[in-house]
């Protein structure tokens, strides 16, 4: 039997204007076919939009309380024909898969209506710190399938 190779992490830079790792993470999910620069400019255009329309509270404290609020712990893993097994799941994970639904929802809304990206970025962030949205509704919705997985599973919560 053959070793398994050690998964060597990658590590993320902080980004230059917030020294932040999480918005790091937010900008590498927003990029697609490589333009970083791009992605940048929304979330910074959404950061500037958030401290006009917030000014007592901070951009990353409202990030960080937004994607907490969206963050799932638990997720359903295949088990087999027709079975999904639901696992706990790490917090980078978890992390990331709350950025990848803030992500999704507004560029959903962004092919609805006419407003650009870092408005409904805006939006989407807004409403997961408020919980609400559609990346709230769909960890309520991934959280309930869970329950009832568990419930033919027989795991405890």
């Amino acid at each position: 039997m053959r070793k398994k190779k050690k998964i060597k992490k990658h590590h993320i830079i902080a980004d230059k204007k917030f020294n932040s790792v999480l918005v790091s993470k937010l900008i590498n999910q927003v990029m697609r076919n490589g333009e970083k620069n791009k992605a940048i400019k929304i979330i910074y255009k959404t950061s500037n939009l958030l401290e006009e329309k917030e000014k007592n509270i901070s951009f990353l404290s409202i990030l960080d309380k937004a994607i907490e609020n969206v963050r799932p712990s638990w997720e359903n893993k295949s088990g087999g024909y027709k079975q999904k097994i639901p696992k706990k799941i790490e917090k980078e994970r978890s992390i990331k898969l709350s950025l990848r639904w803030i992500v999704e929802e507004s560029r959903k809304e962004t092919k609805k209506n006419s407003k650009m990206m870092f408005e409904n970025l805006f939006e989407e962030i807004m409403n997961a710190y408020e919980k609400k949205g559609n990346a709230y509704k769909k960890k309520q919705e991934e959280w309930k399938s869970i329950r009832g997985n568990m419930a033919l599973v027989n795991i405890k919560q």
